[in-house]
């Protein structure tokens, strides 16, 4: 029986320390022969009341500035990593970058099924159980929601 593997979903929050978790989805795509996904989530729409002081077209212009901006972090980071780490040809693997906003699992998970992604990588803080009832987990909610494995690469903060 052979395992096979060709697409996988990296989710990053551009942290410093994702660095690692990136390292883990590039080795497994060049292990594999795969193409990487890469998608962070911009940090909600819930602004309060927003809407009652600019337009439509105003607040879309700003989101699509935000993304934009995180776009060109994400780009960013991908270089210091291919400078950094110049024998794993990060760029060779990578397939396409996502940029999206909203709930980070539920986007996530939307990317891993539309690009038929085998696994999903992405970074967990190692919240309690109390604190993940508390603030929540999208590393917790993609691990129990997803259809295929993921991969949970500890990342310490402290």
């Amino acid at each position: 029986m052979s395992y096979f593997l060709d697409r996988i979903v990296y989710a990053t929050e551009l942290e410093p320390d994702d660095a690692r978790v990136f390292r883990h989805a590039v080795g497994l795509a060049r292990q594999f022969d795969a193409k990487l996904h890469v998608i962070t989530v911009a940090k909600g729409r819930d602004q309060p009341r927003i809407d009652d002081y600019l337009s439509h077209e105003e607040i879309a212009r700003l989101h699509a500035d935000a993304a934009d901006a995180l776009h060109v972090r994400l780009e960013s980071r991908i270089d210091a990593f291919c400078t950094a780490n110049p024998d794993l040809d990060a760029r060779g693997v990578i397939a396409e970058l996502h940029v999206r906003d909203g709930d980070a699992a539920a986007q996530i998970l939307a990317l891993a099924g539309r690009v038929g992604a085998g696994m999903i990588v992405l970074g967990s803080h190692g919240h309690s159980p109390l604190g993940e009832m508390l603030i929540g987990s999208v590393a917790h909610t993609v691990l129990v929601r997803s259809r295929v494995p993921v991969l949970l690469v500890p990342i310490n903060t402290h």
